[in-house]
C-alpha cells in the first residue's frame, strides 16, 4: 500500500458535483482508496484517513486489468489509484484512475527500461507486448532514438517481431514516448539499478542452488538468489526455470535482503531471435 497523506491534506467533500476551488494549484499525490460512489462528474473515496470526492473531465483516462477502457469501468467497492491534474476551471481532477496492480505496471512501463517485442506500428505510435504478455503503446517523435546494429537509424528501421529494449520519457501529462530503443542492451540505456529491477544478460544459472548471474551493460557482474515463488515469463507465457539459457537478455524484479543478497522474484526474457 502506498503511504496516504493525513486528511487535512485532501479536502472533504461529500458532493463530487461540486466544483473545487480556481485558486487550487497544489498538485495532489496519488490516492489510494476505496470508492463508495459514483455519479456522472466523478467519484468518491474513502481511505483509512477520510473520504473524499473528485470530478472527472472528458480527458480522464480509465485503466483496468493493465488495459485502457472506456469511460467508467469501475464500480462501489473496488480499490483504485487516482493520480490528479489542476484544472483552471474545476480545480482538482481525476487525471488518472486504476486498479492497484495496473497502477504499478503502468508507472514501470513509463519510468524503466522494457525489454519487449514490437507486435504493431503507425506513424506516431508503436506497441510492445511484454514477456508477461501484456502490451503498451509508446509513442514516437522527432526525439525518438533508434539504435540498430549500434548504428543511428529510425523507427521506420524496426520490425514487427523483433524484440528490442526501449527506454521511455513520460511527461507530467502521463504521455509516454520512446526515448531511446535499441537492439541490444547498449551502454547507453539507462539500466543504472533502480526501483528494483536489474537488465542483463544471463551468464550462468546453477538449478541446485538456486543462483544465477547476469552481466549488464556496463559490464557489471551480478548474482542473485532465486525466489522460492519466482516467476518465469516467456514469450508472454509463464514458463519454469528450464527454459533459461545462458546468452538471453532479462529483465529481473528483485527485492534486497538485510543481508544485501538481490532475490529474483521474476524473471522476463524471449526466446533467443
Amino acid at each position: 500500500m502506498m503511504s496516504n497523506q493525513s486528511a487535512t491534506a485532501r479536502p472533504q467533500k461529500t458532493d463530487a458535483t461540486q466544483t473545487q476551488p480556481t485558486q487550487t494549484t497544489i498538485q495532489l499525490p496519488p490516492l489510494e482508496a476505496t470508492i463508495v460512489s459514483i455519479n456522472q462528474f466523478g467519484f468518491g473515496f474513502k481511505d483509512n484517513f477520510g473520504t473524499y470526492a473528485y470530478r472527472v473531465d472528458q480527458d480522464t483516462k480509465f485503466w483496468k486489468n493493465f488495459t485502457e477502457q472506456p469511460p467508467q469501468p469501475f464500480v462501489i467497492g473496488d480499490q483504485i489509484v487516482a493520480e490528479f491534474k489542476t484544472s483552471k476551471k474545476l480545480g482538482t481532477v481525476i487525471e488518472e484512475l486504476t486498479d492497484p496492480t495496473t497502477y504499478r505496471w503502468l508507472k514501470d512501463n513509463r519510468k524503466n527500461v522494457q525489454l519487449g517485442k514490437l507486435i504493431a506500428g503507425k506513424p506516431g505510435t508503436i506497441q510492445f507486448q511484454f514477456a508477461d504478455g501484456t502490451r503498451f503503446n509508446y509513442l514516437t517523435n522527432e526525439k525518438s532514438r533508434v539504435l540498430i546494429n549500434n548504428k543511428l537509424s529510425g523507427i521506420k528501421d524496426l520490425k514487427v517481431g523483433n524484440t528490442y529494449w526501449v527506454q521511455p520519457r513520460t511527461t507530467p501529462s502521463l504521455k509516454t514516448s520512446v526515448e531511446l530503443l535499441t537492439d541490444t542492451l547498449h551502454k547507453e540505456l539507462d539500466t543504472n539499478v533502480k526501483n528494483n529491477i536489474l537488465f542483463g544478460t544471463l551468464q550462468a544459472f546453477d538449478s541446485e542452488k538456486s543462483t544465477l548471474t547476469i552481466t549488464d551493460a556496463q559490464g557489471t557482474e551480478w548474482r542473485l538468489k532465486l525466489d522460492e515463488n519466482v516467476n518465469f515469463f516467456k514469450n508472454g507465457g509463464v514458463v519454469d526455470s528450464t527454459a533459461l539459457q545462458t546468452n538471453l537478455a532479462v529483465r529481473i524484479r528483485f527485492h534486497a535482503e538485510s543481508s544485501g543478497l538481490k532475490v529474483a522474484e521474476a524473471i522476463y526474457f524471449f526466446s533467443p531471435s
